[in-house]
This record gives C-alpha cells, structure tokens and sequence, in this order.
C-alpha cells in the first residue's frame, strides 16, 4: 500500500480563522482526510534565525499546515474566495517526505528495560525505522542494595536513538514514547521535499 502524500502550507494570518476555515471545509464538503496545525511544543519549526527573519518580512502569525492529498486539492479549490484570502494569506507550499525525532532512555531495574524494549518494539506496527545507539546494558552486583538516588546502581540500561517514519505514525510514536517516564524525547522534525506552486493560492 503507498503511503499517503502530505503538504505542508506556510500561511500568514489567524489561527482561529485558519481553524474554523478547515472545520468548515471538512463539514461542508464532507471530505475525509488528515489536516493539522503544527504545535510549536511538540514540532521543530524553524530555526531562531528562519524566525528573525519570517518576523521581519511578515506581520502577521505564520502556521505551518498540513494536509493530505485529498484535502490539498479540496483545499486548492475553496481558498480562492475573496473572505478567505483577505484573512489568510498562502506563503510557501511543500511536499512532506517524512518526519523523526530523537530520543534517550535510561532505567536501573530489569523489568522496567523490558518496558523500554516493548516500546521500541511498538514501532514495528507502525512501520517506524528505529537506529538505536550508545546502548549500555550493565549489571554490578557490588552495589546490590544502593538507593536509586545514588550513582551506583545494580543494573543500569542505558541508550539514545532515531524514530523515523511517516508523520502520522511519528506522530502517534512520539506521543506514545512521551508517556513513558523512562524516555526523554526531543521535538518532531519535517523533512520536505519539492517546493510546489502555490500560483493557484494567490
């Protein structure tokens, strides 16, 4: 099955206008697909000097949408009335190749590296390619005993590593593995590809 096409669209203007403009345009045409605002907590925007500079050329708030490929096109179509572009103005279109973010882990019992694993494992079925590294499994029996709030500790497992996959199922990876005490998670990074026109949106 061939994964599904997502864009992103850079758009100048409000949120609650771009929200309530996507909302009407799902309900009202009754067209099924994926659509999301990126939340500058759990996703890698831009850069401090891409920020300087998207402040100094607009003056309004940027978002950074995403659709689908059945959505983009009913998108294409209903952007172009009058209402909507004297709210939202349309930036800079592309192609979303795929998305990762990078991870830690560390735990001091046996069984909690077993929830470690079967989390890591649970990216199978989410078609997400795991590169684990710096991986550290050690077992001192001379600290049998010692509190988990002092440096040594009877067993230690330890590690960091790359999720990269499709953005829903990043997606669904991330919030997963970020409600599991024993990874720390970074944001989620984009990786686009080709720039398209956006004549059509303006």
């Amino acid at each position: 099955m061939m994964p599904v096409q997502l864009f992103q669209i850079l758009i100048e203007g409000s949120e609650e206008f771009l929200n309530g403009f996507m909302k009407g345009l799902t309900e009202g045409t009754g067209k099924i697909g994926f659509w999301l605002i990126l939340d500058a907590k759990t996703f890698h925007l831009q850069s401090m000097g891409e920020r300087i500079i998207e402040r100094l050329k607009y003056s309004k708030h940027t978002f950074h949408l995403i659709l689908d490929e059945a959505l983009y096109s009913t998108f294409q179509d209903h952007f172009s009335s009058h209402a909507v572009k004297s709210e939202l103005k349309v930036i800079q279109a592309s192609k979303v190749q795929n998305a990762l973010f990078k991870f830690e882990f560390a735990c001091y019992n046996p069984e909690r590296a077993n929830d470690i694993n079967a989390m890591l494992s649970a990216s199978n079925a989410l078609d997400i390619q795991i590169k684990l590294e710096n991986i550290k499994q050690t077992r001192d029996l001379s600290a049998s005993g010692i509190e988990l709030y002092t440096p040594a500790h009877e067993f230690e497992y330890t590690g960091k590593g790359t999720a990269e996959g499709s953005l829903k199922s990043i997606l669904e990876f991330h919030n997963k593995m970020s409600e599991c005490a024993l990874f720390e998670i970074n944001k989620i990074n984009l990786h686009l590809g080709e720039e398209i026109s956006i004549s059509s949106l303006c």
